[in-house]
């Protein structure tokens, strides 16, 4: 979900409102949480560019919140 950008998957639909999803995923017990913009599984660093590995390494809000991610 994004406020920026089109839905290339579904492009007929606009994106649900956020506290739509927030709603839908409280009643049905799953946490709803940001992603990261790699999967766990590539998360090594020989697989991220240089901008994704500096974000994640970052030592400010933004690092710790992409580590804490990583790490869940």
């Amino acid at each position: 979900v994004s406020p920026v950008t089109d839905d290339h998957i579904n492009p007929d639909y606009a994106w649900p409102g956020l506290r739509e999803l927030e709603d839908i995923a409280e009643t049905a017990g799953v946490p709803l949480r940001e992603r990261l913009p790699v999967y766990d599984r590539y998360a090594d660093r020989e697989w991220l560019s240089a901008r994704i590995a500096a974000a994640i390494g970052a030592d400010d809000a933004a690092g710790a919140r992409y580590r804490t991610l990583l790490e869940a």
